[in-house]
């Protein structure tokens, strides 16, 4: 079995070969908040097309989300990181995840408010 240190010199030697725009699709939250992601678009209405438990499921958020009009750098089943967090853009801007759920819900013609997007939300958090 490899060492922690023999792991991250493999993930660190992989990332030195990879372009900048390769690296934003890698960089990314964690699993438990892709999973939040994937029930909190659903519950909006999102057709979201991935499985937690198969290869590609952090593509699979990302383009969910792509379909509200958000870009998402989401986790990657490569690169488990806890302490990364989903990353979400509009319109180029970074903005927060409550204000990606929020926009979310507005494109999917849900009015809700802050409470109750965060209500959703944690109704949704695995």
């Amino acid at each position: 079995m490899a060492t922690r240190e023999e792991n991250l010199k493999k993930i660190n030697d992989e990332l030195e070969l990879m372009s900048d725009e390769e690296l934003e699709q890698v960089a990314g939250g964690n699993y438990d908040e892709c999973v939040t992601d994937m029930n909190y678009l659903r519950q909006c209405g999102v057709d979201v097309d991935c499985d937690p438990h198969e290869i590609g499921f952090a593509l699979g958020i990302r383009e969910a989300w792509a379909k509200v009009g958000i870009k998402c750098s989401a986790w990657d089943m490569d690169y488990n990181v806890s302490v990364y967090k989903n990353k979400y853009y509009l319109d180029g801007k970074e903005i927060s995840h409550l204000k990606a759920c929020e926009h979310a819900a507005a494109v999917q013609g849900l009015n809700l408010n802050y409470l109750q997007v965060i209500l959703l939300m944690a109704h949704c958090s695995p």
